[in-house]
């Protein structure tokens, strides 16, 4: 037998935001996080671009959004693939790194940011798939906020416009 417990901490406050309608164009879907954030998960589903483009990530501070050339620095393995991934230092978060073109081809993916003690310290991880090719993807990561505080989490079409797809944004913050 199986027996669930309920955990209840009034010092946890979950905050949620679902994109209500399809993605579109190359717009920018900006999340702010709640005050003492520690986690945010998101969640993507039937996302592809219109043409050559790469469902990505930024984060931002109150220093802005932060795209610099090597702010975030990851590893990405490919299921199937027998290296130990591709290390990339970056100015976005390419968490599946392949192109997702056209409504014919799509992608679903999780991705979990996670600060650590210090709230400037934020760690990634990330495991997708692009359906046409049955690759399942893992990325992991962190990045380098300039000793600044996360505030927001960007997603966007790297390359072209979003062509379709919903997404979510769960955040896990202390009251």
């Amino acid at each position: 037998n199986f027996s669930f417990a309920t955990v209840t901490d009034p010092t946890i406050s979950i905050s949620r935001t679902v994109e209500s309608g399809a993605l579109s164009g190359g717009t920018n879907y900006d999340f702010t996080l709640p005050a003492n954030c520690f986690r945010v998960d998101f969640v993507g589903h039937n996302i592809s671009t219109s043409g050559s483009g790469t469902p990505s990530f930024r984060m931002g501070t109150s220093a802005g959004i932060l795209s610099g050339s090597s702010q975030y620095n990851y590893v990405e393995a490919s299921s199937g693939s027998t290296s130990e991934g591709t290390y990339r230092s970056e100015g976005q978060i390419r968490p599946l790194t392949f192109n997702v073109n056209g409504s014919g081809d799509v992608a679903d993916f999780h991705f979990t940011f996670t600060s650590s003690s210090a709230s400037n310290f934020w760690t990634f991880f990330g495991r997708g798939n692009r359906r046409t090719s049955g690759n399942v993807l893992n990325c992991e990561g962190n990045a380098d906020l300039g000793g600044n505080a996360l505030t927001t989490l960007r997603f966007f079409p790297y390359g072209t416009g979003f062509d379709q797809g919903r997404f979510s944004y769960t955040a896990y913050s202390t009251t």
